[in-house]
């Protein structure tokens, strides 16, 4: 949510950054410095501060991670759905620090 707030602010700023290049011409060279910075920020980094936070950087691909730190590996999606959409889990999962 915040991300959202702070581009809605970003936004604005650059339109009145422009409504103020085309029409008020307030400081034009401050801000002619400004959006020229802006502009080669933007072509160096080629958007990639746009990409949404949950992505990984593995070329796309899951890292679901189910290893337990005894180094079982624990496959917990395999486990088939109630009627009401939540899986069932097993003493094990429910209790993983228990000595059963």
């Amino acid at each position: 949510m915040k991300r959202r707030i702070i581009a809605w602010i970003l936004l604005l700023a650059f339109v009145l950054l422009v409504l103020n290049l085309l029409f008020f011409k307030v400081y034009m060279e401050f801000f002619s410095l400004v959006y020229i910075v802006i502009f080669v920020a933007y072509i160096f980094l080629q958007g990639r501060l746009a990409q949404p936070e949950d992505t990984d950087t593995n070329n796309g691909k899951s890292t679901n991670n189910t290893d337990t730190d005894d180094g079982t590996d624990k496959e917990i999606d395999s486990k088939k759905d109630n009627n009401n959409g939540s899986k069932e889990l097993t003493s094990d999962e429910l209790n993983p620090n228990s000595d059963n």
